[in-house]
């Protein structure tokens, strides 16, 4: 079972991603924090995916998730977001620049979001 953490405090989204994830057979355990109040969570073992949802990504945002991208150096980072105009994969300058995976645009489809998973968890970021 593939570890995955989620961070995501909107409780409908939370559920929706959790139901995906379960459908898809993934593993998962639960965050429900801001990105800058993010527990330190167990280093062992690591998740083998990080997906958390951002209210922007510039400003605070980019510091919440260089916080992120420091306690989980090697975890690829899938970022969801609804200030995005559309969603970004792991090549783009914006998602390299952030060094994340991918940055999926909310609302996304379960299929755009498994694919954004399963493209995380075979490349890493």
């Amino acid at each position: 079972m593939t570890r995955i953490l989620l961070i995501e405090e909107d409780l409908a989204m939370r559920a929706l991603v959790q139901e995906w994830l379960g459908s898809a057979g993934h593993g998962y355990t639960v965050e429900i924090c801001h990105l800058n109040r993010l527990p330190r969570l167990p280093s062992l073992p690591p998740p083998a995916l990080v997906i958390a949802s951002m209210m922007n990504l510039r400003g605070p945002g980019a510091l919440e998730l260089q916080h992120l991208r420091g306690q989980f150096t090697h975890v690829p980072v899938l970022v969801l977001s609804g200030q995005l105009g559309h969603s970004l994969h792991h090549q783009s300058e914006t998602a390299m620049s952030l060094g994340v995976s991918a940055l999926l645009a909310k609302p996304f489809t379960q299929t755009e979001f498994l694919e954004a998973v399963a493209k995380a968890l075979h490349h890493g970021h």
